[in-house]
């Protein structure tokens, strides 16, 4: 005779949430969840931000999520698990969220895992949101759209340049700590004001740039430049790659990380990829998107580029396409499982800028990178 499978009920993120429930957000690096928890409030959601993990959010994220699994999913299942563990609210007023992007990648399943996780773990009555296609209507009141695309766009111009103002002077400031205090200050600003718009946030970068040419270094003695790149949370998240950014800075080294804006813009070459070889039922389709998107970029990037030009360190940012044109000859462009072309398109980039040293940091599993990197 056989048993019947009971489907155990998922417990869903209903429209009321929205204004109910705090959403707990893991981090993919920090000053990410930042912004993040700034758009999340122009939307009309309160987002959470985590602490980076702790060791006892790797040992929560190790005993939950097994061992063949990638280790971004241990990590940021960890810090989900003990910010839900040590937060005072009551349980009916917290849920957590998740990204869902790379369609060919394990972090399509996180929300899977996670779910196991909190259903093993004893918060089986946590709903589950995501920033992806929602096919079985397990979180109706958690719906970014496009007002989200755009505001995390200008928000990541942002960030990425003061990161790259900061990446530039920190190594060679003359007062140790100078360099992070400004780059908090500003973001904090900059946040604030990004919560009235966008011309406001514009300002304070002017601002920012004006306060990063201000601070005392000293780039007579110059040091090794090494490049960091992989996938995506490791290379960002301090705690996955070991404070590695950090470990560069006290030995000497100038390290550089790539924007963080490029893992999503690379999306305009992959559309055109996906037309040119018809991986799609309708590549007219990719092919208008990869044109409209492309537009869409260059238009904040330009804005953006307009007040950066004033840094005394300035580079101009890459078009997405020179950095795809990189790896001709080396690897095909189509190919853009786990960060793909991108990756090769980075290190190329910056060699054409001088840098010698690498270091390629990806999780175990992650093979798509482990091919891209080598």
């Amino acid at each position: 005779m056989q048993s019947k499978i009971k489907e155990k009920k998922q417990p869903i993120f209903t429209k009321a949430d929205k204004k109910r429930r705090k959403v707990i957000i893991p981090n993919l690096y920090p000053e990410f969840s930042v912004i993040n928890q700034t758009i999340g409030k122009k939307l009309g959601y309160n987002l959470v931000i985590v602490p980076a993990a702790n060791e006892e959010a790797v040992e929560l994220g190790k005993k939950y999520v097994h061992n063949d699994i990638c280790f971004p999913a241990q990590l940021n299942t960890g810090e989900l698990l003990l910010a839900l563990k040590n937060s005072t609210e009551d349980r009916d007023k917290l849920a957590v969220a998740l990204s869902k992007k790379c369609n060919a990648c394990r972090a399509l399943q996180y929300f899977v895992l996670v779910r196991k996780a909190l259903d093993e773990s004893g918060f089986e009555d946590i709903p589950i949101a995501t920033n992806g296609t929602d096919l079985e209507d397990v979180h109706p009141g958690f719906k970014l759209g496009i007002r989200y695309n755009i505001y995390a766009l200008q928000a990541m111009l942002y960030l990425d340049a003061l990161y790259d103002m900061r990446q530039r002077i920190i190594p060679y400031e003359l007062k140790k700590g100078e360099t992070e205090e400004v780059f908090k200050d500003y973001l904090t600003k900059g946040m604030k004001a990004f919560e009235k718009g966008l011309s406001p946030m514009l300002n304070v970068l002017k601002e920012a740039v004006v306060a990063f040419n201000k601070i005392p270094h000293d780039r007579n003695v110059k040091k090794p430049v090494v490049g960091i790149v992989g996938e995506i949370l490791v290379n960002y998240h301090p705690t996955a790659n070991y404070n590695l950014v950090n470990y560069l800075l006290e030995n000497g080294m100038e390290p550089w990380l790539p924007p963080i804006l490029d893992f999503f813009r690379q999306e305009v070459v992959n559309m055109e990829e996906a037309a040119k070889h018809k991986f799609n039922t309708y590549p007219l389709v990719d092919r208008i998107s990869s044109y409209l998107l492309g537009i869409l970029f260059n238009y904040y990037i330009r804005k953006v580029e307009k007040i950066r030009k004033d840094f005394i360190y300035f580079s101009p940012k890459p078009d997405i396409r020179e950095l795809s044109h990189n790896v001709e000859g080396i690897m095909e462009q189509a190919f853009n499982s786990g960060e793909g072309w991108l990756l090769p398109g980075e290190i190329i980039a910056m060699i054409k800028k001088g840098v010698k040293s690498f270091v390629i940091v990806q999780p175990f599993g992650c093979l798509p990178n482990h091919i891209s990197g080598r």
